[in-house]
C-alpha cells in the first residue's frame, strides 16, 4: 500500500514514549545540585549565656531564674537592700566625720588657742614687770619682782601646755612653739643680767633691758599672737565646715527612700496585694532614718552656731582686746623707762589704746553677743579710766614731773594706771572666762547629739535590709 504523503511514523506502544518522544511514566530529571559555595550559610545560633556552650544546663538555668518573676523579685530585694546599708554607711562615715572633728577642736584646737593666749598675756605681763623695775632704779618692790615671777613661771606653764597639746599634724603651731621655747630662756637671761646692773648703778643694765625688751616685742610675742591667730583660725574654718549640712546622706537616704516606695507599687501591682510588710518597715525604718539625720544635723548646725556667735567670735574679740591691753601696758611703762624714746612710744601706746576702745564699743554693739555681757561694760568703764589716768600721767612727765608720772603709771595707789588696768584686765579675764565656758559647753551639746547618731542610722539601715528580706520571703515561697 502506498504511503500517504504528510503522514507521521507512530512507535510501538511497548516503548511507552508518547508523539513528542517523552515516556509519561519516567521520572522527572533531578535538578542539577547547587554548588555548595552559593549557599548561604547559616548562622549560628545566638548564646543567651556566654558560658552556655561550657556549661549548657547551669546558664540556662541562671538565665530562666533571672528573666522569671521570682528571679526579678530576688534581684529587686537584692539591690534595695544594698542600697540601704550603702546609704546608712555613708550616712554614718559624715556624722563620725563630724564627731571626730569635734573632738578635735574640744581636745585640741580650742585648749591650744587658750593656752597660747595665756601664753602671750603672762609674756606681756613679764615684759611690763620687768620694764617696772627700771622705772624705779636700783632694788625693784617686792611686789614687781613678785609679778614679774609669777608672770615668767605662768608663761613656761602655758608653753608647757601648749606643747603637750599639738598633735603630729599641727607642724606651724609645733614650729612656733619650739621658737618661743628656744627665745624664752634668752629673753629672762637679758633681764637678770640688766636687772643685777641696774641694781649697782651700771649704765649698761638699761642696754640689757632694751635688748631683752626689742627680743620680746619683735620675736617672742609676734609668735605667741600668730600662734594664737593660727588656732583661732582653724576653729573658725572648723565651724564653717561643720554648718554645712551632708547633702551627700541625705540625698543618699531620700533617694533609698524614693526605690523603696516605688518598688512596693510594682511589686503591689504584681502580686495583687496592697501592702507588703517588710518592705513598708524597710521603708519606715529609712525614713527614721532621714528624720534623725536631719533632727541631729540641725540640732548640732544651731549649737555649733552659738558656739561660733556667742563663744569663738566674742571670745577672739576679747583675746585681741586683751593682747592690745597688753602692748598699751608695755609701751606706758616702756616710754618711762627708755626716756629718750618716749615720745615714739607714747605715739604708740595712743594708737594701740584707740584700736582697744574701737574693739570694745563694736563688741558692746553687737546684739548677737549675749554672754559676757556684764565683763564687757566693766572693760569699757575700765578702760576709759585707764585712758584718763594716762593722760594726767602724760601731762606730769610732759612737765618734767618724772617721779609723779612714775608713781601714776606704777604705783600701788588706786587712781593710778596699775589699778585700772588691772580692773581692765580682770573684766577682760571674765569675759574670755565666760565665752570660752559657752563655747566649750556649745561645742559638747552638739558632739553628745552625734554620740550615737552614726551606729543608730547603720544599725536602723541595716534592720531595713533585713525587713526587705523578710518581706520578699513569702512571695518567693508562692511560686514553689
Amino acid at each position: 500500500m502506498p504511503k500517504t504523503p504528510g503522514a507521521q511514523k507512530h512507535e510501538p506502544a511497548s516503548f511507552g514514549f508518547n508523539r513528542f518522544g517523552i515516556d509519561p511514566s519516567a521520572a522527572p530529571p533531578e535538578e542539577a545540585a547547587t554548588p555548595e559555595w552559593l549557599m548561604p550559610k547559616a548562622s549560628k545560633p545566638v548564646s543567651r549565656n556566654r558560658y552556655a556552650r561550657y556549661y549548657p544546663t547551669q546558664a540556662n538555668l541562671v538565665t530562666d531564674l533571672a528573666t522569671s518573676s521570682p528571679g526579678k523579685l530576688v534581684i529587686a530585694a537584692f539591690v534595695l537592700i544594698v542600697m540601704c546599708v550603702s546609704a546608712g554607711a555613708i550616712t554614718a562615715t559624715s556624722i563620725s566625720a563630724r564627731q571626730d572633728q569635734l573632738d578635735t577642736m574640744i581636745s585640741s584646737t580650742e585648749p591650744i588657742a587658750h593656752s597660747a593666749l595665756e601664753l602671750y598675756t603672762a609674756l606681756s605681763v613679764a615684759d611690763a614687770a620687768a620694764s617696772t623695775a627700771f622705772v624705779f632704779g636700783g632694788i625693784e618692790p617686792d611686789d614687781v619682782r613678785t609679778r614679774y615671777i609669777h608672770a615668767a613661771r605662768d608663761a613656761a606653764r602655758s608653753l608647757v601646755n601648749a606643747s603637750s597639746q599639738v598633735g603630729e599634724e599641727n607642724t606651724r603651731a609645733q614650729r612656733l612653739l619650739a621658737e618661743i621655747a628656744m627665745q624664752l630662756p634668752i629673753y629672762t637671761g637679758l633681764i637678770e643680767t640688766a636687772r643685777a646692773n641696774n641694781r649697782v648703778g651700771n649704765p649698761v643694765g638699761a642696754a640689757y633691758l632694751n635688748e631683752a625688751s626689742h627680743l620680746m616685742r619683735t620675736e617672742v610675742l609676734p609668735r605667741s599672737e600668730d600662734l594664737y591667730r593660727t588656732q583661732a583660725a582653724r576653729i573658725s574654718d572648723g565651724h564653717d565646715t561643720f554648718i554645712r549640712p551632708p547633702l551627700l546622706a541625705v540625698f543618699a537616704v531620700f533617694l533609698v527612700i524614693v526605690a523603696l516606695v516605688a518598688a512596693q507599687f510594682r511589686l503591689s501591682r504584681k502580686t495583687q496585694r496592697t501592702i507588703n510588710a517588710g518592705w513598708l518597715i524597710g521603708s519606715l525604718l529609712m525614713t527614721l532614718v532621714l528624720v534623725w539625720l536631719l533632727t541631729v544635723g540641725l540640732y548640732s548646725r544651731a549649737e555649733a552656731t552659738r558656739a561660733a556667735d556667742e563663744g569663738a567670735r566674742p571670745l577672739e574679740a576679747l583675746a585681741t582686746v586683751r593682747i592690745l591691753a597688753q602692748q598699751a601696758r608695755s609701751d606706758e611703762t616702756l616710754g618711762l623707762a627708755r626716756r629718750g624714746e618716749a615720745a615714739e612710744i607714747e605715739a604708740s601706746f595712743r594708737n594701740t589704746s584707740a584700736t582697744l576702745t574701737q574693739r570694745l564699743t563694736a563688741l558692746h554693739d553687737d546684739a548677737r553677743v549675749t554672754v559676757g555681757r556684764s565683763a564687757i561694760d566693766d572693760a569699757i568703764t575700765a578702760n576709759e579710766d585707764w585712758v584718763t589716768t594716762h593722760d594726767r600721767m602724760s601731762a606730769l612727765y610732759s612737765a618734767g614731773d618724772h617721779l609723779e608720772a612714775a608713781n601714776i603709771a606704777v604705783g600701788p595707789g588706786t587712781d593710778g594706771s596699775t589699778a585700772s588696768f588691772a580692773a581692765l584686765d580682770d573684766a577682760l579675764q571674765e569675759g574670755i572666762t565666760d565665752t570660752r565656758a559657752e563655747l566649750r559647753s556649745a561645742l559638747i551639746r552638739a558632739r553628745t547629739a552625734l554620740v550615737f547618731a552614726a551606729g543608730g542610722v547603720l544599725g536602723l539601715s541595716v534592720a531595713a535590709g533585713l525587713a526587705i528580706a523578710a518581706g520578699v520571703w513569702p512571695r518567693l515561697r508562692e511560686y514553689q
